[in-house]
């Protein structure tokens, strides 16, 4: 099987491969076939890429964990607010439901900021990590992803809330 390649020219992870960062040592299990795009309103999302993951944390990440191990989605986002007009569209506050039956909100502490007060035309990326409690990355098989809708200046709704369920590769 070949070996693919990001944009940025590194190696991607192989599914059941385990890798070695700043945080710890983590074993990849599950992750999303492609992109998905969403759009809803001015707002266009893009799930770049979902992987679910568990690993042994060092000690400085288990201290800010409060635990040894962690297992976790993480989910790679990209937004575009198309409009002239600016809106708020909150892309790392969705909520996520497993397979597995956790019902999921990101974690803050791990989770890059991703601007919800969008300017007309920005786009904004980054992302967000949701920490499984009662279950184990090994048997995540498919998320849920719900994002509320899109809002204008005055809190009114400019489309519908995204509401997806992904399929993953194991």
């Amino acid at each position: 099987e070949s070996e693919e390649v990001s944009s940025e020219g590194t190696t991607e992870t192989e599914i059941g491969e385990t890798v070695e960062n700043e945080g710890g040592t983590f074993t990849l299990h599950a992750r999303s076939k492609e992109p998905y795009e969403f759009e809803t309103g001015p707002v266009k999302l893009t799930i770049e890429k979902i992987a679910v993951a568990s690993g042994e944390l060092k000690p400085e990440m288990a201290e800010m964990m409060e635990s040894d191990e962690m297992d976790y989605v993480q989910v790679d986002i990209a937004v575009e607010n198309s409009s002239d007009a600016d809106i708020s569209f909150f892309a790392a506050q969705g909520t996520m439901a497993t397979n597995t039956g956790e019902q999921l909100e990101p974690d803050m502490l791990l989770s890059e900021h991703i601007e919800g007060d969008m300017m007309a035309n920005t786009k904004a990326n980054g992302t967000v990590f949701y920490v499984l409690e009662n279950s184990n990355a090994e048997d995540i098989e498919s998320v849920r992803l719900v994002f509320d809708a899109p809002m204008d200046a005055d809190w009114n709704e400019i489309g519908e809330k995204i509401d997806e369920e992904i399929e993953l590769e194991k």
